[in-house]
């Protein structure tokens, strides 16, 4: 069965309601967003996916679970993180 783009966003969410009992990799689609995407995009699909992840936070924020690869644009990698630094610095428990 092949991954479809929209369901890491439901695994994530549905996580967050406890009606998954597992650890959940899951995010945009860093081979396509991350390489094609624009630095805005790239802050919008991250701040959709911290929104869902926010309540009782335990979350970890990276680019990929393995490595990025080398056609990633290093303004995307940045504009990622930027976000996730700036929303960390707004959400404290």
């Amino acid at each position: 069965m092949p991954m479809v783009p929209e369901l890491p966003i439901t695994m994530l969410a549905c996580a967050r309601l406890g009606l998954v009992p597992s650890v959940v990799f899951g995010g945009f689609n860093t081979q396509h967003v991350l390489i094609e995407g624009t630095p805005e995009l790239i802050r919008t699909e991250t701040s959709s996916i911290l929104e869902i992840m926010k309540p009782g936070g335990g979350y970890i924020a990276s680019a990929s679970h393995d490595y990025l690869l080398p056609e990633t644009p290093v303004e995307n990698v940045l504009a990622m993180f930027e976000t996730v630094r700036a929303y960390g610095a707004q959400t404290r428990y």
